[in-house]
């Protein structure tokens, strides 16, 4: 800005040099031609009138004794009422002032002389508006570094306090500066400061306590379950501990939700291969998709280690299925793929697919479930993105959604060995 600010400057104070310099030098340029035309007039008629007393005296006027009379450098023409022209002297000069004047006796003298004297007064101006415009312009840019100066400070410091508010400091507080426009902004930022403080307290507050009952219930919960899966019924038992391993994976999706409204990340990062998360995570879907009678298929030509936080990656894989049970037809096609430094999990069924019209707005949130997707897919691509992921919508119809992570690095023979 400060810069723009002393640039802007400049430019209108050399267009006004320019739109008051040119006129000035033009005038200068007429004014010093019309007194070197009247200098030059006066010695013309001066030389005519010696001229006409000769010819007056019956003398006959001569190139000779116009060589006498004319001046060194100009050009005499003396033409007589007989009509005979006599000059005398050379003009060489790139531009000229010429006066015509008439004697007594009826001879025309026109004398000619060079327009350096015209020339040399325009140059002075030349130079004279020259100095003064590079004075001026250096006193402009002095003025304006100064003013940028002063109003970038307010914007710099207003600057650091949304910083510091986008950094979770709550308590920052814009300074003011004087300038109305400038503290207009200061008391808006900590208006806005106030109210995001407040709004993140309230959620912490309903986080906390929506945790607090979840896992109360979740406790309760697993402990019917670990009695269920003691007793000697063996369907009992392993249905008991695989709705156990159930709960245990939704008390984990719980805190990790959590963590990610907090912290911005899910979980740590961790390497796993994809294949062996979307194989568990179809597994544990296999009653629903027998309820369905829907069958799902999982294609993995080979591992594919990535390295990101295994459950957001695992809620996302179960919103992307839930939705093809909910929404798709056909078969299932879970397909896990390497691309250069990125590793693919796509899924996929053969559905009618998402209307165009919806294509635009699939990922955003939308409270109700408007367009049958609701906040699904905007906390799926929430928690892909938290590591650095991406979730796209590869094809419309059928539908077809990728999941994109960065694949883990290989491990060098150093690191294996120490």
């Amino acid at each position: 800005m400060r810069q723009r600010l002393v640039l802007s400057t400049v430019a209108v104070a050399m267009g006004a040099l320019l739109v008051l310099g040119l006129p000035l030098v033009f005038f200068v340029d007429r004014l010093a031609r019309a007194e070197a035309t009247a200098l030059l007039r006066r010695q013309a008629e001066g030389i005519a009138t010696g001229l006409a007393n000769e010819t007056a005296a019956g003398r006959v006027v001569t190139a000779d004794v116009l060589a006498d009379a004319v001046p060194p450098g100009d050009q005499l023409v003396l033409r007589t009422p007989g009509g005979t022209v006599v000059s005398a002297g050379d003009i060489r000069a790139r531009g000229v002032v010429t006066v015509d004047v008439v004697a007594i006796g009826g001879i025309t003298l026109r004398l000619v002389t060079s327009d350096e004297f015209v020339r040399s007064k325009v140059r002075q101006a030349w130079l004279a508006l020259g100095g003064l415009g590079a004075l001026g312009l250096a006193v402009a840019a002095g003025l304006a570094g100064v003013q940028a100066r002063r109003l970038a400070a307010p914007l710099d410091a207003l600057a650091q306090a949304a910083e510091r508010l986008g950094a979770g400091d709550f308590s920052a507080t814009a300074p003011r500066s004087g300038l109305e426009e400038v503290d207009t902004i200061a008391a808006a930022l900590d208006t806005s400061a106030t109210r995001i403080a407040n709004l993140v307290q309230a959620e912490r507050e309903f986080s906390a306590n929506a945790s607090h009952q979840l896992r109360s219930a979740l406790t309760s919960l697993r402990l019917r379950l670990e009695s269920l899966a003691a007793v000697d019924d063996p369907a009992v038992a392993g249905e008991a501990s695989r709705a156990l391993e159930q709960a245990e994976r939704l008390s984990d999706t719980v805190a990790e939700l959590l963590r990610l409204a907090r912290t911005g990340r899910a979980d740590d990062a961790q390497t796993f291969d994809l294949a062996v998360l979307a194989s568990a995570h179809l597994r544990d879907l296999g009653p629903r998709f027998e309820i369905e009678r829907r069958t799902a298929v999982l294609v993995a030509p080979a591992p594919v280690r990535v390295r990101a936080a295994a459950g957001a990656v695992g809620q996302a894989l179960d919103v992307l299925l839930d939705n093809a049970l909910r929404h798709g037809r056909g078969p299932v096609r879970v397909v896990v793929e390497s691309a250069g430094d990125h590793g693919h999990l796509t899924v996929e069924d053969q559905g009618p697919g998402i209307q165009p019209e919806a294509g635009a707005r699939l990922f955003e949130r939308r409270a109700g479930g408007a367009g049958g997707h609701g906040i699904g897919l905007a906390l799926a691509r929430t928690l892909v993105q938290a590591d650095g992921g991406r979730l796209d919508l590869v094809r419309a119809s059928p539908a077809s959604f990728r999941i994109t992570l960065r694949v883990a690095d290989p491990v060098s023979p150093l690191r294996q060995g120490g």
